[in-house]
């Protein structure tokens, strides 16, 4: 991490050598690794934030040889991402942006070779209005875009990393939307009650949240909850 400069601040990692372990020096397949970086800008009210993270040789795709004759060669898995958020009423609202453009490539040699590919961009709006005193308005809009590249098929769709990909035939995105009110009982006690909803395209199945049960190709799913939040 960066000293700060004039609000600039970036972040560089990258993995450790114990992380190829797992593979053998005699494989043929790169050996798994990654590296990743940020940079931030703070100026006032405004925030800005650039990620982007690459895997090396990760297999995203969990390809084996064991009876199908193919195997994993090599592939890399990216992820860029940009946010925004400006703060107005002195603090009282806050609004945020983010976008997402993740992608897999990867390389599985059977007789010969095959490249298989799966893309999915996605963008969010949320925001925070502290209406007075301990109570705040929460919400949320998520937009998944429809996934592309050659991974799955319409009868046999394949989910990688939360991208279901069918082929790049389509109509595999979702959005979401969320609402949430929460009471501050103290400076590091919070209460809240929640409802989001989940929309699914005729050929996606995204679920409403983690743990939920996913639902049928094109169903919408809800949830009502209620959150208690406690800092140490």
């Amino acid at each position: 991490v960066t000293p700060e400069f004039s609000g600039l601040q970036g972040s560089v990692a990258f993995s450790a050598a114990n992380e190829t372990s797992a593979q053998t020096s005699a494989s043929t397949a790169q050996k798994p690794r990654l590296w990743s970086m940020g940079l931030n800008y703070t100026n006032g009210p405004l925030g800005v934030g650039f990620g982007f993270e690459r895997h090396v040789g990760y297999n995203a795709f969990a390809v084996t040889s064991a009876g199908s004759g193919a195997a994993f060669t090599e592939g890399t898995d990216s992820s860029y991402q940009l946010g925004a958020g400006y703060t107005f009423m002195g603090g009282a609202l806050r609004v945020n942006a983010l976008w997402a453009r993740l992608k897999y490539n990867q390389t599985i040699s059977t007789i010969g070779s095959t490249d298989q590919n799966l893309q999915q961009t996605n963008w969010n709006l949320n925001g925070e209005w502290k209406v007075s005193g301990p109570h705040s308005v929460r919400l949320g809009y998520t937009k998944n875009g429809t996934s592309t590249g050659t991974v799955g098929t319409t009868a046999a769709p394949v989910m990688i990393g939360g991208i279901l990909g069918n082929g790049g035939a389509g109509n595999t995105g979702a959005q979401k939307y969320s609402f949430e009110y929460a009471y501050a009982m103290s400076k590091r006690t919070e209460l809240s009650l929640g409802y989001a909803k989940v929309n699914n395209d005729s050929a996606a199945n995204q679920t409403v949240g983690t743990g939920a049960t996913s639902p049928g190709f094109g169903e919408s799913q809800s949830y009502i909850g209620l959150r208690a939040k406690h800092s140490f």
